[in-house]
């Protein structure tokens, strides 16, 4: 509900693009160093613990809002609450992981995927009524208040003990990531978490201009930017029993194959309708790869180890969320804007050649 209306209360205070950039990528600054060594600690001890602190940091960075209307409360709050992002989504994701029933496991990370998917398609719309028909103060206020609750998570009764026991090796945790770098499946893994949110970037950076650049007014490009938060969150509803009803290697099949039909038909043409589709395909395929990522990891790692893993996946998604971009932007000034969807396609298809390649080589062994 917040991140997205903090640009708009930069502005509102007066600030400049430049500052009002620094901000914005505050948020996500602080993610790339410490998700792994903060996924190791939530290892050593009970997740639940990090989920508590992320949502105190969450009621931390209302209250700066709340009391500094200038560039160090706004700057503040932003580094805080994205650390406070941080320590939820990897608290929660390492939680879910420790279960070891594959189908609850699955089910975990299916509703976690869905409620942060509502969460995308609500919340700045919420957040924008508040602001329009009250102020800022009131959106700052409710942040608060909707932050509060989840100080007294509790843990589950079913966690795995091994979990909270604390690691005796003293192992440097570099060792640790060297050591899960080296499991293939790992790798393929975390490539193709990359691979969903590097496309998926594409979204919120350049898909706007393209769409404009198409004559599409302002109402028309809103509407087709929802079609894809709706479409990925419908799948996401049926996702724990799609889980269970075929083989995760399969649906990362599928998953890049709808990647692929969505980047390659939107610019290829200005039909309405195609591009429509174009979306809609895309947003079905996020919709099932970020759960999907989150059960492969899980299932491809050391229980103990589950907090190191999704801080490593949490890295990479920051990484080449960072990253994306910059690529599109170096594409659309000196190519043209519509080869950054296909750019992504080819990705798609040589991604689905590595796993090809790969599972040929696992069925001769």
């Amino acid at each position: 509900m917040l991140f997205p209306i903090v640009p708009l209360y930069c502005k509102y205070l007066n600030f400049s693009p430049a500052l009002i950039g620094i901000i914005v990528s505050a948020q996500s600054i602080l993610s790339i160093p410490l998700a792994i060594p903060l996924g190791r600690i939530m290892d050593r001890f009970s997740p639940i613990i990090g989920v508590r602190l992320g949502f105190l940091l969450n009621c931390i960075s209302s209250v700066l809002l709340l009391g500094f209307k200038n560039f160090f409360g706004v700057i503040s709050s932003q580094l805080i609450a994205g650390l406070g992002f941080l320590l939820i989504v990897v608290g929660a994701q390492t939680t879910i992981s420790s279960t070891k029933e594959y189908y609850k496991k699955a089910k975990g990370f299916a509703q976690l995927s869905l409620f942060g998917s509502i969460g995308q398609v609500f919340g700045p719309f919420l957040g924008g009524l508040i602001v329009t028909y009250f102020n800022f103060s009131l959106l700052f206020l409710i942040t608060l208040l909707i932050s509060l609750p989840g100080l007294f998570i509790k843990t589950p009764k079913k966690r795995n003990k091994n979990i909270i026991q604390k690691d005796k090796s003293h192992i440097s945790i570099f060792k640790d990531i060297s050591e899960l770098l080296k499991e293939p499946n790992l790798i393929i893994i975390l490539l193709f978490t990359s691979i969903a949110v590097f496309i998926t970037s594409l979204r919120n950076s350049f898909l706007p201009i393209f769409l404009k650049n198409n004559n599409y007014n302002a109402d028309t490009i809103g509407i087709l930017i929802s079609i894809f938060s709706i479409t990925m969150s419908i799948v996401r509803i049926f996702i724990a029993k799609i889980f269970k009803n075929f083989q995760l290697n399969k649906l990362m099949y599928l998953t890049l194959f709808l990647f692929f039909i969505g980047m390659s038909i939107i610019p290829l043409t200005n039909n309405l309708i195609i591009i429509t589709i174009g979306i809609s395909v895309w947003g079905l395929g996020f919709g099932i790869s970020q759960p999907l990522s989150m059960l492969l990891m899980s299932e491809n790692i050391q229980t103990e180890k589950s907090g190191l893993g999704m801080g490593l996946r949490f890295t990479a998604i920051n990484l080449f969320t960072s990253i994306a971009p910059i690529v599109f932007g170096l594409i659309t000034e000196y190519i043209e804007i519509s080869y950054n969807f296909y750019f992504c396609s080819i990705i798609c298809l040589i991604f689905i050649g590595i796993l090809y390649l790969k599972d040929v080589r696992e069925k001769s062994k």
